[in-house]
């Protein structure tokens, strides 16, 4: 997961990739390639192992997915020896790439209802502890040269609330000349927001912070940062599936020997950060980890012939429902779901420390 411009940092690059600029003039520096021509992708898809390739349905799938961006996929199909299996097929290919696009959907979502809770947490306890405008003072931060970096970023991001006449900057900028913290967490990027809190000298802040989240401070810094990397990669429409995480989150207590480079732990680490989330009857959306099982069960009985291939552990289950990933006592439910008819359907009841019980399907 890349550099781009949602602010996402590459934290585990071992070597500075050399900077490129460019000019109006260009001129490759070997014969243009030949462009790809929409007749070609068929027998292109078949060269490469795809029996199927030039059938009208993958012709159809060529047409709306890029081969460029198809292709990212092949090696999901590769035997050992590098040749793709015998029964390749394109119709299993777009399978895996629709998982991982509801996947990556799913968790831009979700990693959504997370960051607008690390910014209001933020913005609750460092104004209070630190002041109105805490952002904006080197004393309240570790390092020197991270909390410029933090004002150019924000300064930049700021500039460009006040060109596009965001009303709530202009008028804090006409009357103070910044914006207060609580309005200034909500224009920054969430790489930034994750830099200005790893950098926040107050440990009392940072522990108010990771304690909404049920977690601590050192947890909760290298959560946001692979949470923002995997975000930044869903936003962008990049790969997800069947890849490795460039920067490996701190493993949930007491799951050792997960594998928490795999983008799968992601939604276990949100699993683990909305258990705080409190229980209400009268509307369930407020409870963000049991309704983000619901659509990851969902979604992965609908795409349950291509899990493995995807990268899903085949315990997927069993790691997902686990108490300590998700801080609740839930069990299998076939019977439940037998009842209702519904055949291979995975259903859950959940049961909660005040003795209620919720089933999920």
């Amino acid at each position: 997961m890349s550099n781009d411009r949602a602010g996402g940092i590459r934290h585990s690059a071992r070597i500075k990739p050399p900077a490129v600029s460019f000019s109006e003039m260009f001129e490759p520096k070997t014969s243009e390639p030949s462009p790809l021509r929409i007749a070609d992708l068929g027998s292109m898809a078949k060269r490469r192992g795809f029996s199927d390739g030039e059938a009208p349905q993958s012709t159809a799938i060529l047409n709306r997915i890029g081969y460029q961006h198809a292709s990212s996929y092949f090696d999901l199909f590769k035997k050992p020896d590098g040749t793709v299996e015998n029964d390749a097929s394109m119709k299993e290919l777009n399978r895996v790439i629709l998982f991982d696009r509801k996947y990556q959907a799913l968790l831009f979502e979700h990693i959504g209802l997370f960051e607008l809770q690390f910014r209001a947490q933020y913005a609750y306890h460092m104004s209070e502890k630190r002041g109105a405008f805490a952002h904006r003072n080197p004393k309240n931060f570790k390092d020197r040269d991270h909390f410029n970096e933090f004002l150019k970023r924000y300064g930049s991001e700021y500039n460009r609330q006040i060109r596009n006449h965001n009303p709530d900057i202009t008028k804090a900028n006409e009357k103070y000349g910044d914006a207060p913290t609580w309005l200034a967490v909500e224009i920054m990027s969430f790489g930034t927001l994750s830099m200005l809190y790893n950098n926040t000298k107050s440990k009392d802040v940072r522990k108010g912070v990771a304690m909404s989240f049920g977690c601590t401070a050192e947890e909760l810094s290298s959560w946001a940062r692979c949470l923002s990397g995997a975000r930044n990669t869903c936003a962008h429409f990049g790969r997800l599936c069947g890849t490795q995480l460039t920067s490996k989150p701190r493993t949930i207590s007491g799951t050792k020997g997960w594998d928490n480079g795999s983008p799968f732990y992601v939604a276990l680490i949100l699993l683990y950060v909305f258990r705080t989330c409190d229980f209400f009857d009268d509307d369930a959306t407020l409870s963000y980890n049991l309704s983000m099982m619901c659509d990851l069960l969902q979604l992965f009985n609908d795409f349950d012939d291509v899990l493995t291939r995807c990268g899903v552990p085949r315990n997927w289950l069993s790691m997902m429902i686990d108490k300590r990933v998700t801080g609740l006592d839930i069990a299998l439910a076939n019977d439940f779901a037998q009842n209702r008819g519904k055949p291979g359907r995975t259903w859950l009841t959940v049961k909660r420390e005040d003795g209620t019980v919720s089933r999920l399907a």
